[in-house]
């Protein structure tokens, strides 16, 4: 699988240091990779289907708990009164052990609704899920995990495996990053969000690819 995944990686380089790049040209390396690299790498539509909807600070508003702030506690039991669906969603964010992470997802919608850049905290504080709440506010700002920074390494870096970026954690350091190399790429004006929306799960596939080279 190296030197498909060293073909791909090589492309998708070279495409994204021009400029005006059409949703085409992402599109045929969509092929390449789909062709190239195994399915069990993919991004998986069915497991993250597309959203349809952004979300505000202002929409979260109406459901704080009184005297406190969105970015510590929800009143998850007004939120889902009534509501058999919320109360369906809370329940299995409750099973899975993920309450806990809504937090940095509101944090997240709170920075870009107040137009603040990437607050501070510790190297591993929930960043993917606090970049995802910004996403959610601004579908502008990129989705961020492990695998699409490891593959952002390894493009701004020299193709090889001889150190692959292998940790399943997201730095604020990293993810300050990436969003400024992503904000950089001289995406077609009239399909930016579309290339971008591409490119994200072409970078998934390929960082996690890279991943499990030994």
């Amino acid at each position: 699988m190296n030197n498909n995944l060293i073909h791909c990686l090589t492309t998708l380089k070279t495409l994204l240091s021009t400029t005006d790049i059409q949703l085409s040209h992402l599109q045929e390396i969509s092929v390449e990779v789909k062709e190239l690299i195994p399915n069990k790498y993919s991004f998986d539509e069915q497991k993250y289907p597309r959203l349809g909807f952004t979300l505000s600070y202002d929409d979260l508003v109406p459901f704080l708990k009184e005297n406190n702030t969105i970015a510590t506690a929800l009143d998850f039991e007004q939120a889902t009164q009534d509501n058999p669906f919320a109360k369906l969603l809370y329940a299995t964010l409750w099973k899975n052990g993920d309450i806990i992470k809504i937090k940095h997802i509101v944090n997240g919608i709170q920075d870009i609704s107040r137009q603040n850049g990437i607050r501070q905290g510790s190297a591993n504080n929930g960043w993917v899920f606090y970049q995802f709440g910004r996403h959610l506010a601004d579908p502008k700002e990129p989705i961020v995990d492990q695998h699409t920074i490891r593959a952002y390494k390894i493009l701004t870096q020299d193709i090889n495996f001889e150190n692959v970026y292998k940790a399943t954690y997201v730095s604020r350091d990293n993810l300050i990053a990436y969003c400024k190399w992503i904000k950089l790429i001289k995406f077609s004006n009239s399909e930016k969000t579309e290339c971008q929306h591409l490119l994200d799960k072409i970078l998934f596939t390929l960082g996690k690819a890279a991943k499990n080279i030994n």
